[in-house]
């Protein structure tokens, strides 16, 4: 576009030259213009005087000119030398030493203002782009040019579109208003102000816009977008989204490759599909693999219609099942972190019978109680939603060999069939559900159960949050505590609670006074959100109150036995049963001290309890 300002002073000249021949009238032009131009050609020459106002040179019939390692051509050329404005015709070209190529079919230049009007099908190439417009005005001076009939620009495989437009020739910038789209093998774009750079391909946003890759959609109203490598960032609240998630942000940033985002300033992560809003004020992640990572304090929401989950940490981080092997190494280099067992990745089984843990806390390194034989019935899985058996799992694990030899057995086929359509719904689950792992200061909120612990793992295969280094759990006027927790739901509410060493249930009663059980693991089993009951196994041991038919509180018991049950009925304890080597007495409430109704562990952690969820945003 720069070059076609020599153009505009070919033109200009032309008079001037043609008016040092004989005859000529001559009528000099400012000395700052004064540039030598040679007439290369042209198949005839005329001057014709009009009037006073009107004396013109013309050249006509294949016009070239050149000034240097610029060419012009056209077909015919006239300058008003009076009026100091000069008129070309028909195939117009502008030819920059090969490097900028300017076409038109009419050009009108005033020498004056040091304007310039091309008109029908104008054509500027700068071997990057290519604007085409039927009317462009340029500023000479200012090396600007302006459309407002429509214009295009093509660059590569990029097309521009707008109702008008403005190009910086010095920048090779392009400035669309009005309707602006932009067309590209992998990009949409649609908004109502634009500015564009030919060379580096940067599209810089200044209204609202919309871009759309055929996978993720970005809505911004501020920012730039890097179509060569698919970078980009954003402000203003903006907001990339794909088919399942949604990120919104104060500031964003994106790459379309690697699939790579990043946003800063009241952050807001969603996936649809599985119903969970992470919100932080920093957070990073991977469109493709679907993982994010988020610090500056995180809020995860497991949402569901009546009570949401709600999970706070110094940190969170969210993946799918699919890629946990291969995060696995990463745990293991993190510093004050559990590095997640491999019997809890995405194998076959979705929870295994005895999950190994490794961690810096004494925990055991293979937990001596299954989970078929804290919960006494048998593990069920389903396809379909069609229940299958532990028979049927077991079968299937076998060869398929019929027991009497007939290996094409219809019920071997069958046997077959359940085995691959279990392995098709389990790679299914893994490739789909998520994991979530928050580390420091965990804190999880819901109207039936509130906990804290250190660090935590969760699973949406089995539905269970595994809680580690010193964990409570609340529920109602309950507390447990121990080492390490598992603590499974149903729908996303609590099921059922195992407590690995260290196990300590305390039920609130009135004032002062709290029911107690202890042993070195605990097996909690809720209803409606509630607890039902609560099993200690291994130097088992508990305190309660004892009440007579009129639940009047009557005595302290205090007891110690190989395995203490407590079971609950309204909120209240009903029944305590004792097995194998029960030690204990009871006395009369007056007469219990301090020591007697208290278990040397017992502490009530009331004040780390999240009353309510607003707490775990401050």
């Amino acid at each position: 576009m720069k070059q076609l300002v020599l153009f505009f002073v070919f033109c200009f000249f032309i008079g001037y030259l043609q008016a040092q021949q004989p005859g000529a009238p001559t009528h000099p032009f400012p000395q700052d213009t004064v540039k030598r131009v040679d007439i290369i050609h042209s198949d005839k020459l005329d001057y014709l005087y009009v009037d006073s106002l009107h004396e013109y040179q013309q050249l006509i019939g294949h016009v070239k000119l050149r000034q240097g390692n610029t060419l012009f051509y056209a077909d015919s050329v006239a300058l008003n030398q009076r009026t100091n404005i000069a008129e070309a015709f028909g195939n117009i070209h502008i030819n920059d030493a090969d490097s900028v190529h300017t076409y038109a079919q009419y050009l009108k230049y005033f020498g004056d203002t040091k304007l310039a009007q091309l008109r029908k099908k104008v054509k500027l190439s700068d071997g990057k782009g290519v604007l085409t417009t039927d009317s462009l005005d340029y500023d000479v001076g200012a090396h600007i040019g302006s459309f407002k009939k429509g214009g295009k620009v093509v660059n590569g495989k990029t097309t521009l579109t707008s109702e008008e437009g403005f190009y910086y020739a010095d920048t090779r910038e392009v400035y669309f208003k009005k309707k602006v789209n932009l067309v590209d093998p992998e990009y949409r774009l649609a908004t109502d102000t634009l500015l564009y750079n030919t060379d580096s391909q940067v599209a810089t946003f200044l209204a609202p816009t919309t871009i759309d890759d055929g996978t993720t959609r970005i809505y911004t109203s501020d920012g730039y977008y890097n179509l060569k490598t698919g970078q980009g960032n954003f402000g203003k609240r903006s907001i990339i989204q794909d088919s399942t998630q949604t990120i919104v942000g104060d500031v964003l940033a994106f790459e379309k490759k690697t699939g790579q985002f990043e946003g800063k300033g009241n952050v807001v992560y969603k996936d649809s599909s599985q119903g969970v809003v992470v919100i932080s004020n920093h957070l990073y992640g991977n469109r493709d693999k679907k993982s994010v990572l988020a610090t500056e304090k995180p809020v995860m929401i497991l949402k569901q219609e009546a009570d949401s989950i709600y999970v706070a940490a110094d940190t969170l981080f969210s993946g799918l099942m699919r890629d946990l092997d291969s995060l696995q190494k990463i745990y293991g280099h993190q510093k004050d972190s559990i590095i997640l067992p491999d019997s809890l990745m995405a194998k076959k089984d979705s929870l295994p019978a005895n999950p190994v843990i490794t961690s810096k806390n004494n925990i055991p390194k293979q937990i001596p109680v299954s989970i078929n034989e804290i919960k006494e019935q048998p593990a069920k899985e389903y396809i379909n939603d069609k229940e299958i058996t532990n028979t049927e799992i077991a079968l299937s694990k076998k060869d398929s060999i019929d027991p009497i030899g007939r290996k094409d057995s219809i019920a071997i086929k069958k046997l077959n069939n359940f085995a691959k359509a279990r392995q098709d719904s389990i790679k299914a689950r893994t490739d789909t559900l998520r994991f979530f792992t928050g580390f420091h200061h965990v804190r999880i909120f819901s109207d039936s159960m509130q906990a804290v612990a250190d660090s935590m793992y969760f699973s949406s295969v089995d539905s269970v949050f595994r809680l580690y280094q010193s964990p409570v759990v609340w529920s109602k006027e309950n507390q447990i505590t121990g080492d390490t927790m598992y603590l499974f739901t149903k729908k996303r509410k609590p099921d059922h609670l195992q407590v690995f060493e260290k196990g300590l249930a305390i039920n609130h009663i009135e004032k002062e006074n709290y029911n107690q059980l202890k042993g070195r693991t605990i097996n909690g089993f809720f209803r409606n959100g509630n607890i039902e009951n609560i099993r200690a196994k291994g130097n088992s041991e508990s305190i309660y109150y004892a009440q007579d038919e009129d639940s009047s509180y009557i005595g302290v018991n205090r007891t110690t036995a190989d395995m203490i049950d407590m079971y609950f009925a309204n909120k209240e304890l009903k029944k305590v049963v004792f097995r194998n080597d029960v030690k204990g007495k009871t006395v009369p409430i007056r007469e219990a001290d301090n020591s007697f109704t208290k278990l040397p562990e017992f502490k009530w952690w009331d004040k780390r309890r999240p009353k309510t969820k607003y707490e775990l945003f401050q």
